[in-house]
């Protein structure tokens, strides 16, 4: 699945912090979660390749803990320009544990999933109020906006607009899944 996510042509490396799309700060009420200074922190994060960077949060111990199921860390952190839909650890303790242990058994099926929370370039909050986007996965994201915040398919975004060295990241509270 890594030689195909490289293969649909997304730029490689990292080559110093990218562009932030807008100026907006960081946003939602999972980001009291995320520590002031120091690893793990929005300054932190900014310099470090998406993966890396939720690896030093712990609301996204679970979702780090799929993309290396998925034997896709070397992947996420190598391509440029991503928005990545990150569910938080609440979204996969939603799931069944049998369920959860059969995705975990399939590779395939883990990699599906990751690869249809992430959008192949960054989206700025001004994108989320009414967007549709096509994942790496060839699937399509819509967003819009609920009350104060945003919702990305069925699920609310708890955390948006981190910059990371590669990506946007928003945390999710649900599992996105792609369509049978």
């Amino acid at each position: 699945m890594a030689a195909a996510v490289a293969a649909l042509g997304f730029a490689a490396g990292c080559a110093g912090p990218p562009e932030r799309p807008d100026s907006a700060p960081p946003f939602g009420p999972g980001c009291s979660a995320v520590p002031r200074s120091g690893m793990g922190s929005f300054a932190e994060m900014s310099g470090d390749p998406v993966v890396t960077a939720a690896s030093h949060l712990p609301m996204l111990t679970e979702w780090v803990h799929a993309v290396h199921e998925a034997d896709m860390v070397a992947t996420f952190d190598r391509l440029d320009h991503l928005t990545v839909f990150a569910p938080d650890n609440a979204a996969f303790a939603r799931l069944p544990k049998d369920q959860l242990h059969q995705i975990y058994q399939d590779k395939d099926q883990v990699s599906k999933i990751l690869t249809y929370q992430i959008v192949g370039h960054r989206v700025a909050p001004a994108e989320l109020p009414d967007g549709s986007f096509t994942t790496l996965a060839k699937g399509t994201l819509t967003t819009r906006r609920s009350g104060s915040g945003y919702q990305v398919g069925d699920a609310k975004v708890v955390c948006g607009n981190i910059r990371t060295g590669n990506a946007q990241l928003y945390i999710t509270d649900r599992v996105l899944t792609p369509p049978p």
